[in-house]
């Protein structure tokens, strides 16, 4: 697929806070031994840049990659190196487009973001075939990285 047959849907969101310089540039190689064989299409929730997506399919662990950022800014270069981006707010997205489509679906270090985590998980579900695979990362709030920000704060 030719870059110019790309789509972006754009909803714009409102930024919280603004992430540290390269974060949404991250490549998160830890997942791999967690995806399961045959994914044809994977959707990254909280895709930053695109850049796990694009290199999951570089490594040939799926043949089409979507995802959905909040940002947009890292929603942009991300429409330009995966299938199809939505920028904007999941809790508030629809997403009957996905409907059962998607053979993984990638929620790493985004749920903990969410006003409703349970419910971002039920509407990503729907997105799911039958037998496809949630793979989610949340911090540890016990570790000391992530509680003394917070107690500082």
């Amino acid at each position: 697929m030719s870059m110019k047959d790309k789509t972006t849907s754009v909803i714009q969101g409102d930024a919280l806070e603004v992430p540290p310089v390269g974060y949404h540039a991250n490549v998160r190689r830890d997942i791999v031994p967690l995806i399961p064989p045959g994914v044809n299409r994977l959707l990254d929730v909280g895709c930053g840049e695109g850049t796990t997506a694009q290199w999951l399919l570089q490594q040939g662990l799926c043949r089409e990659a979507f995802g959905i950022e909040r940002e947009a800014s890292p929603a942009s270069t991300a429409a330009s190196l995966l299938d199809e981006v939505k920028s904007g707010d999941l809790e508030s997205m629809n997403l009957a487009e996905w409907h059962e489509s998607m053979d993984l679906i990638l929620t790493l270090d985004v749920l903990e973001h969410l006003l409703d985590p349970w419910a971002a998980v039920r509407k990503l579900k729907a997105c799911l075939r039958p037998g496809g695979s949630i793979i989610a990362s949340i911090p540890n709030v016990r570790h000391r990285t992530v509680s003394l920000p917070l107690l500082l704060r």
